[in-house]
């Protein structure tokens, strides 16, 4: 799985934002701010990977990280992501 095309990250002074272009215009209009956590993850979705390795990926790079709320973390946001249909499978 992976971001659809179009979604751009932009990083500045106050956080990353993903701006929608292109195709990925046509399911989302506007901009979203993301979490450090959450911008994190949006670069690893913009090649392709799995649920397994974005949680491997969280509990390397994030110092403390719990397993299992990362887990679950991880999920929701693939969840919000499908729902929005910003992600191709």
């Amino acid at each position: 799985m992976k971001l659809i095309q179009g979604l751009l990250l932009h990083d500045t002074p106050d956080g990353t934002i993903a701006v929608a272009t292109g195709e990925a215009a046509k399911v989302l209009n506007g901009m979203i701010r993301l979490s450090p956590t959450a911008a994190f993850l949006f670069r690893a979705l913009l090649q392709d990977t799995t649920e397994e390795a974005l949680v491997q990926a969280v509990m390397t790079s994030f110092a403390n990280a719990e397993e299992a709320a990362v887990r679950s973390d991880v999920r929701k946001l693939l969840s919000e992501l499908r729902q929005a249909h910003l992600l191709v499978e």
